[in-house]
């Protein structure tokens, strides 16, 4: 991959993996257990140190058992990889970015699954990998129904691996309002600074994860 001539290279950011796009979501849908389509154009830029792959039109189709809404549909998403995680055979996403869509995280109705459950460990679609994230307009909709817990929160760009997060909800016949930050980066813990507020009580939680 490093040996690409400067023409390959070329031709790859200008789109000329579009055609990709149909190997792309058999591999994506085989590894997460479910339909991933690629609407929009898909690009690949190749440099010395990582190769990103950027999608238009993402959408992740739902558990089979959850809403009908999609898993996660997003305008944009860019997955970059390290050129030396793929040459020393370790693929995985070292930072995701995901503007302007949905994501939709429930737990089943007996509690006995979840909807975000990624791909295996130490493959390239393993979710537990990703070291950065970034966002920017992406809704996220939450449902408990064992719990009686349902959440809406909107993520927002606030810098290079730094999420805005705010939002409201309700557990029981409990209403809450949540804001915070979480940054992320390849080379350090995800750090959080969470807030949360309910009609009774207010509370803080900061740490790393």
């Amino acid at each position: 991959m490093l040996a690409l001539p400067v023409a390959g290279w070329t031709a790859l950011a200008l789109g000329a993996a579009t055609p990709l796009k149909g190997l792309a979501e058999r591999d994506a849908s085989a590894a997460l257990g479910r339909t991933v389509t690629i609407s929009g154009p898909l690009r690949v830029v190749v440099t010395p140190f990582s190769l990103r792959l950027l999608v238009q039109d993402l959408h992740i189709a739902n558990a089979s058992w959850a809403s009908r809404q999609p898993f996660l549909a997003v305008r944009t998403a860019t997955i970059e990889i390290a050129t030396a995680d793929l040459l020393l055979g370790r693929p995985g996403i070292r930072a995701l970015t995901l503007n302007d869509g949905t994501l939709d995280l429930e737990r089943a109705a007996d509690g006995s699954a979840v909807n975000w459950t990624s791909a295996k460990p130490g493959t390239l679609l393993d979710a537990k990998a990703i070291q950065r994230i970034d966002a920017d307009n992406l809704a996220i909709h939450y449902r408990d129904p064992a719990r009686q817990t349902e959440a809406r929160l909107m993520l927002r760009h606030g810098g290079r691996g730094i999420v805005d997060l705010i939002g409201s909800g309700v557990a029981g016949e409990q209403s809450f309002r949540v804001s915070g930050t979480a940054q992320s980066a390849t080379d350090r813990p995800t750090r959080f600074d969470l807030r949360a507020r309910t009609p009774d009580f207010a509370f803080a939680l900061k740490g790393d994860a």
